[in-house]
């Protein structure tokens, strides 16, 4: 977002289309520039996982993520198995352009998803409710099977472009030092809740 505003350019689209040879102007911290920037893929899978593990934090995170995205050509997915109304705030819903809702187990979850009811009389087997972009009217369409092979194909291209980029802080938090004392009474919490 930094080089947005150092360049003077609202969105990637015209960050790429700017002509080459621009003057920039440097200050004191060293930001490089890039002659291009690439869109970036964001999937926060199971978000109702990450809220309970560390709600203020990841839901911080994912509205200052859902705020600028757009802008700054990163597209956001959230997915959820089991929508409820307190799963996200409804500032970080409404940063969320578009939604899709597959077959919900009531009225409620519906709600939480796309804003209205529907998705519960959904027949499944990829029968969805899609909300578009600055629209309050659902359509109905029929999701499409990828196939494992089909998925690491995609995968193996976007493994050629660039090099992961791992916050190492975040595995740091997520992997202390110790006696693995606490990982033991994760685990039989974990039974627990299977035994139950």
């Amino acid at each position: 977002f930094q080089i947005f505003m150092r360049v003077g350019v609202r969105n990637i689209l015209s960050f790429n289309s700017r002509p080459s040879r621009e003057i920039v102007v440097t200050r004191e911290e060293d930001i490089v520039i890039p002659e291009k920037l690439s869109y970036v893929l964001v999937i926060v899978e199971n978000v109702e996982d990450l809220m309970q593990a560390a709600k203020a934090d990841a839901e911080l995170a994912l509205e200052h993520l859902a705020r600028n995205a757009r802008a700054t050509g990163i597209h956001l997915i959230l997915t959820t198995r089991q929508p409820c109304q307190n799963t996200l705030s409804e500032s970080i819903k409404a940063e969320i352009p578009a939604r899709i809702a597959f077959r919900c187990a009531s009225r409620i979850e519906s709600r939480s998803v796309i804003g209205g009811v529907g998705a519960e009389k959904l027949i499944g087997k990829g029968d969805l409710l899609y909300l578009p972009p600055g629209s309050a009217k659902l359509i109905r369409a029929q999701g499409a099977l990828v196939t494992e092979c089909e998925i690491m194909s995609v995968v193996d291209f976007i493994a050629k472009q660039a090099r992961p980029s791992y916050e190492l802080e975040i595995h740091q938090q997520r992997s202390p030092a110790g006696t693995g004392f606490e990982d033991e009474e994760i685990i039989q919490q974990c039974i627990e809740v299977i035994r139950s």
